[in-house]
């Protein structure tokens, strides 16, 4: 099996971030989690956990400095969703 490359520095999707909720159990997130997400997500207790809605992949990844955190981001006009949201 080949190994999936990602790019490093860029941004590949968009999303709407809905909801944010701390982990006491990853059943009382109230969803049920896929295979992805119990092999790849840490959901020890005291954890957060994003609640993501209207992930879009993007047709070209584009360069971004890297570094975990949520940021605004002056993202092109075509990306935005029909109620704004995007700065």
């Amino acid at each position: 099996m080949q190994a999936l490359r990602l790019p490093l520095g860029k941004v590949v999707a968009v999303a709407e971030l809905v909801d944010v909720g701390r982990i006491s159990s990853p059943e009382a997130l109230g969803y049920v989690l896929g295979a992805n997400e119990v092999a790849f997500g840490d959901y020890t207790r005291g954890r957060y956990a994003w609640v993501l809605d209207n992930v879009r992949p993007l047709p070209e990844p584009i360069p971004a400095r890297g570094a975990q955190s949520l940021r605004w981001w002056d993202a092109p006009a075509e990306l935005a969703p029909a109620g704004g949201g995007v700065r």
